[in-house]
């Protein structure tokens, strides 16, 4: 499981090193991904291919359906992580999310999340955990 938020710093070549108490969870090939709220997710292949399942099962015919399964499987990417427990994201992927030299890197349970630093602070200062939990119970998602 991928807990907490840290500070790194991606290279000219797009190289960003990841945590080591990540690194020990990230075994096997990787996938870097498009996400929710031009963020990047980092899954290990297990874990994207459960993502995926979501969007998959339901086969061709619903629309919607289609659109996010071309979302994230067109705007993804194989990755490794090199003996120095670095990723290179492609720079594509680099652009969408606006990561340039400060990267934001936090764990989102099963998956990594890539942040530029100003998006992340934007988005995790607007959240008001308390109203969101009390929509959340009344929604029937949390008890």
């Amino acid at each position: 499981m991928f807990t907490g938020t840290y500070q790194h710093t991606i290279d000219v070549k797009g190289r960003l090193s990841l945590p080591a108490n990540f690194r020990k969870n990230l075994v096997g090939d990787l996938v870097v991904v498009k996400g929710f709220d031009n963020c990047l997710q980092l899954f290990p292949q297990a874990a994207y291919e459960e993502f995926l399942s979501n969007f998959t099962a339901g086969g061709s015919i619903e629309p919607r359906i289609r659109k996010m399964r071309r979302y994230f499987m067109s705007g993804s990417a194989p990755v490794e992580l090199d003996g120095a427990g670095r990723i290179r994201v492609p720079q594509l992927l680099r652009e969408f999310a606006e990561l340039e030299k400060g990267v934001i890197v936090s764990g989102d349970g099963d998956h990594i999340e890539l942040w530029n630093p100003e998006a992340w602070e934007a988005y995790i200062n607007d959240i008001d955990v308390e109203d969101l939990a009390s929509e959340l119970v009344a929604a029937g998602f949390l008890a």
